[in-house]
């Protein structure tokens, strides 16, 4: 009923009446990606603090310096990863702009990736991160980026690379590896 009378009336009036209309209609898709939470606040989005706790509303990531004055702020929708390379070399460049220049990021699990820690590094920064995984020991890896291959610490250099979650996947050929002592560590 309610998807009838959205294409009923969509197009029939002024731009003012067709976005709330489009609003009406994200809120209506049970398939849409991005679940509208306000018509008031049409960016607002649902996220999750956990697997338990859930909110409506939007994410902040700030950087603040050593007296715990913030620096630089970044909101974003509930439901997107602050985290997330872009989003976390957005807030770097704020700094850049500023001409601000940390010792030091520290952020929760959320921000552990590859592309994180190298950008991080690339300011000649240091990266306190707890890593998602573990069992992964990123940091005993080098990254040489002039070739951009990471380096074992048995000193083999990676063979490829594909995209993966939030950065990249380095590959080694399976000849270094398989007799490896640290193979284990690995995985």
């Amino acid at each position: 009923m309610s998807t009838e009378l959205i294409r009923k009336v969509k197009g029939g009036f002024s731009s003012p009446i067709e976005r709330e209309v489009l609003l009406l209609e994200q809120v209506v898709d049970p398939k849409g990606k991005r679940k509208l939470v306000s018509f008031a606040d049409p960016e607002a989005r649902f996220g999750r603090k956990s697997k338990d706790k859930r909110f409506a509303g939007y994410k902040a990531h700030i950087v603040e310096d050593e007296s715990q004055i913030i620096t630089s702020c970044e909101t974003l929708p509930g439901d997107e990863n602050e985290g997330g390379a872009a989003h976390f070399e957005a807030l770097l460049q704020k700094e850049d702009r500023k001409e601000l220049k940390g010792q030091a990021v520290v952020g929760d699990a959320l921000y552990d990736s590859w592309s994180n820690r190298v950008n991080i590094e690339k300011r000649g920064m240091k990266h306190h991160i707890p890593e998602k995984r573990k069992k992964k020991k990123v940091n005993e890896f080098i990254y040489n980026e002039s070739e951009d291959q990471l380096i074992c610490p048995e000193g083999y250099s990676s063979i490829g690379k594909t995209p993966y979650e939030n950065g990249y996947l380095y590959c080694f050929s399976p000849t270094f590896c398989r007799d490896c002592e640290r193979k284990k560590k690995c995985r």
